[in-house]
């Protein structure tokens, strides 16, 4: 997976600063948190699946990484606004 790489230091990137970023504000009672789901249906996870050979397919699937891929990207910002709102 050509892409993984990238992937991967954005996604620990968003997490590192958002706990750096939680540490600077809680003695402001600021609440930081980062959402950060696996997979979502969106045109980028779609094209990379559609490239991949089937023995990288079969192993994404058996490992349950595709458990989401039906969250859309507005379903995730709406559960993210309502569970803020609480």
């Amino acid at each position: 997976m050509p892409f993984a790489p990238v992937y991967s230091a954005s996604k620990h990137g968003v997490v590192g600063f958002s706990r750096s970023l939680r540490d600077l504000a809680e003695t402001d009672g600021v609440r930081v948190n980062a959402i950060c789901p696996e997979f979502a249906d969106t045109a980028i996870v779609n094209d990379n699946l559609a490239g991949m050979d089937e023995k990288t397919r079969s192993f994404i699937k058996d490992f349950g990484l595709l458990r989401y891929i039906n969250l859309r990207a507005i379903n995730l910002s709406s559960a993210c606004l309502i569970w803020y709102a609480l």
